[in-house]
Order: C-alpha cells, then sequence, then structure tokens
C-alpha cells in the first residue's frame, strides 16, 4: 500500500492520476494527508475523492459544536487571503443560518487536511509526497515575483516543503519518493538558480532528482502545454527514473469540447471588450491575468492564442 501525503491539494489532479493507476493497474494507495488553504478547492477535493455530498453534510452525525468547527478551521489557516493578507472569518460563519459551517469541516476532516503548509508542525508517516507548489509568482502570464525562500511569495512556499523534510528526517520517515509538476518558466533562465538551489536541497536529504519538460500534446491531450515535472528519488531506494515517451496526437481540441455551453459559462460583453483591447495593445500577459479567474467560451481562448 502505497501511502501518499498531497501537498498544495486543489481538487486533487494528483490523487486522480493515482485513482486512473488504481484502476488500470492495480495499484493500492492511501492519500494520508493532503494540504491547502483554498477553501472552494478543499470543497471540490472531498466532493471527488471523498465521497462529500449535500446529503452527508446533512445527515453527519458526529460534528463538534459550531464554535469548535470555527476555531479548528481558524487554526488551519484555511480560507487565507493572500492578496488581502488577512485569514477567513470562520466565527463570523459559524454564526450564519445554513449548514455552510458543516460543509467546510467536513470536507477538511474527510480530506484529511493539514491546511497551511506553513503551519503544519509535521507530516504523517508517507511514502510519496507530491508537491506541485503555486506558480503564481513564476509564471510567464503571472507575477514574476520569484520563490526565492525570503520572498514571502506564495511560489516560495516550496521552502515550506523543504522544512516538513527535515522534519521527517529527524523522525527517520522521509518519503521515498516526490513529485512535483510546474511551469516551465521554473527552469528557465530567470528562476533555474532558485531550482538549482532547491534540487541541491534534496540532495543534501539524500534526493536524486530527474526533471524533464514534457508537453501535455505529446500525451494524448489537444493542448500545447508545457510543464516540468520533477522525480525525485531516495538514494538508499537505489532506483533510477526514466521519463515515458510522448506518442501521436489522435484527437483535436474540436473532438472534445461540447457543442452546447450555457451562457453561464460565457465573458460578459464588458470582459470581452476589456480582452480585446488587452490583446490589440498587445498585453497578452495582462489579458490572461485579467480573463483567466472567470469562465470564458472558445471564441475568446483563440482570440488570445492567435
Amino acid at each position: 500500500m502505497l501511502k501518499v501525503a498531497e501537498l498544495f491539494s486543489g481538487v486533487g489532479a494528483q490523487a486522480k492520476a493515482l485513482e486512473r493507476l488504481q484502476r488500470d493497474y492495480g495499484l493500492e494507495f492511501e492519500v494520508v494527508a493532503t494540504s491547502d488553504i483554498e477553501k472552494d478547492a478543499i470543497l471540490s477535493y472531498a466532493a471527488i475523492h471523498c465521497g462529500l455530498t449535500s446529503e452527508l453534510v446533512s445527515c453527519y452525525p458526529d460534528y463538534p459544536s459550531r464554535e469548535e468547527m470555527a476555531t479548528y478551521l481558524s487554526s488551519l489557516n484555511i480560507g487565507y487571503d493572500f492578496k488581502e493578507g488577512k485569514p477567513y472569518d470562520w466565527a463570523k460563519l459559524a454564526r450564519r443560518k445554513g449548514n455552510a459551517i458543516e460543509k467546510y469541516w467536513l470536507a477538511t476532516y474527510l480530506s484529511r487536511q493539514v491546511g497551511d503548509v506553513s503551519k503544519a508542525p509535521c507530516l504523517p508517516k508517507a511514502d510519496l509526497w507530491t508537491y506541485s507548489f503555486p506558480c503564481t509568482d513564476i509564471s510567464v502570464a503571472g507575477l514574476q515575483s520569484g520563490l526565492s525562500a525570503e520572498s514571502g511569495t506564495r511560489s516560495s512556499l516550496v521552502w515550506q516543503v523543504g522544512r516538513l523534510l527535515k522534519i521527517s528526517e529527524e523522525k527517520g520517515e522521509l518519503p521515498k519518493y516526490l513529485l512535483m509538476e510546474n511551469v516551465k518558466n521554473l527552469v528557465g533562465t530567470r528562476f533555474i538558480k532558485d531550482f538549482s538551489l532547491w534540487v541541491s536541497t534534496l540532495e543534501e536529504l539524500g534526493y536524486k532528482t530527474y526533471w524533464q519538460v514534457l508537453n501535455a500534446k505529446d500525451f494524448g491531450v489537444p493542448q500545447n502545454r508545457e510543464r516540468v515535472f520533477a522525480i525525485s528519488i531516495l538514494k538508499s531506494e537505489n532506483q533510477m527514473y526514466e521519463f515515458p515517451k510522448g506518442f501521436p496526437l489522435e484527437i483535436r481540441l474540436k473532438d472534445i469540447l461540447e457543442h452546447n455551453v450555457d451562457e453561464k459559462y460565457y465573458l460578459k460583453d464588458e470582459y470581452t471588450e476589456k480582452l480585446l483591447e488587452q490583446i490589440n495593445g498587445k498585453d497578452v500577459s495582462n489579458a490572461v491575468r485579467g480573463g483567466g479567474r472567470g469562465s470564458t467560451d472558445r471564441h475568446s481562448w483563440d482570440l488570445v492564442r492567435e
């Protein structure tokens, strides 16, 4: 049984990959811990992977008091607003009618959340850690503020993984394997020194790291999406790693797009006009940032690509 800690877990893309390996190859695994602060991503994770439903929220028999739930969620720093630099007010939510506080508490409980990676004292023993940390400050379409340990950026949270690894080393519980995925720019000219420093840190902890930039279009996905993947293996395991070889793409984007899309998923006219203005002004990075948080239609994304 492969025990897994999924850091920066989001909605559980890496857990989904493990579920497919379980389905297709019989891989037995258990996620023993997840870590994230985005409260609605935690809801999604629990719904996708842990059986969270509205019915379960309504009939779950073992809730603590609302005050205890609010205190617990606050202690994990879930819902923290990086832009505003302030925590989420769980006590206020606990005073509201309805079952919102129960929903978030149960999602956190079911997904075995440790919350904010910078506040977690340690992680349970696991064979594999996944740690695809935020790309916010290294992406070409992002803030470009970097990931150095002293920067205080979201991307610098990778060094909290290093802190937790050192604690695990002291306990004799280092995971055998580490898996990271991030934007290609992580190994570009601007940030390669920081990435190399990270790899050196892992080397000091006893890991051999293999990394490579892979493109989604070479692995069955009709999208030109390059990402760097890093696999780190404890040297004591005496294992080598080779990245998979790509294969010809057999489907196109139009083969998988829905033909009838609800109007609620389309950009509003004012956002579309702003997007076009930014693209015409050749400020494509700002256009992507401005439109990235909302929904968009195929036509808008075609304009961005062009």
